[in-house]
């Protein structure tokens, strides 16, 4: 993608990277959340973790955070065995706070 950086007043055009195909780092912020089962709850050394268990506990999700903050950038609902969130009626600011909470 061709794009301009602006920064203080100052551009700076660059091309040619994709978010897409030119992360090499393998990792997301979902990942976190849609791998915690295996990291935290079974197959692990000291599994399932205490914390971790009292979050899934609650909502009844092994990947809550993940769906929360998925809901709040969709605008749409939850489905949680508890604590659910409706985002239909946040506006923008409302759901930017929701994802910034949840990651």
């Amino acid at each position: 993608a061709n794009a301009t950086l602006s920064i203080s007043g100052v551009d700076y055009p660059y091309e040619g990277y994709s978010v897409a195909t030119d992360n090499n780092n393998g990792r997301t912020i979902a990942g976190f959340s849609t791998s915690a089962f295996e990291k935290m709850y079974q197959g692990c050394k000291g599994c399932p973790y205490a914390e971790y268990t009292k979050y899934y506990d609650y909502y009844g999700q092994y990947d809550y955070a993940h769906q929360w903050v998925t809901a709040a950038f969709d605008g749409t609902s939850t489905s949680f065995k508890n604590g659910n969130a409706n985002f239909a009626s946040y506006g923008f600011t409302g759901r930017t706070e929701a994802v910034k909470k949840g990651t």
